[in-house]
């Protein structure tokens, strides 16, 4: 149909030109499911200007999670990799849960490491709260947090 040659004629434009294939495609594209906020009293609250957690239509987007304890809005003392990863994956359930979600319906993880040699450790209790549930996930390391 005219319809499928135009879309088709844009596409091969995409590799081009980027706003050709914004205006051939901006008449096709639905519109954005709403947005709503979602927060959880058991992780930290955002410490800047976002939300812990998006629900846009049947997805929820999660804000990075840090290790801080919800209550104190401090890091586990002694510093721990172990023990903070664990609060990591602590908050991001109550967010999840929060949104009606679980961790059983995450479909991909990106974790930031300070250090590689970090990476076991964290690994171990990754597992451990996903259990038989494998996301796809993505592992950096970044010089600062």
């Amino acid at each position: 149909t005219a319809g499928d040659q135009t879309s088709s004629k844009c596409w091969e434009h995409s590799r081009v030109a980027f706003p050709l294939a914004h205006h051939c495609f901006s008449r096709s594209i639905a519109p954005l499911p709403s947005c709503v906020s979602s927060a959880s009293k058991d992780a930290p609250k955002a410490i800047g200007p976002y939300s812990q957690a998006i629900i846009a239509g049947d997805t929820v987007y999660v804000s990075g999670c840090l290790g801080l304890d919800p209550v104190t809005m401090q890091f586990p003392t002694p510093r721990d990799v172990g023990a903070e990863t664990k609060m990591v994956m602590r908050n991001m359930s109550a967010e999840l849960e929060a949104a009606g979600a679980s961790l059983q319906s995450v479909a991909k993880c990106t974790i930031l490491l300070s250090d590689m040699a970090h990476f076991l450790a964290v690994n171990e209790v990754y597992a451990s709260f996903f259990g038989e549930h494998r996301p796809a996930r993505s592992t950096f390391a970044v010089r600062e947090l």
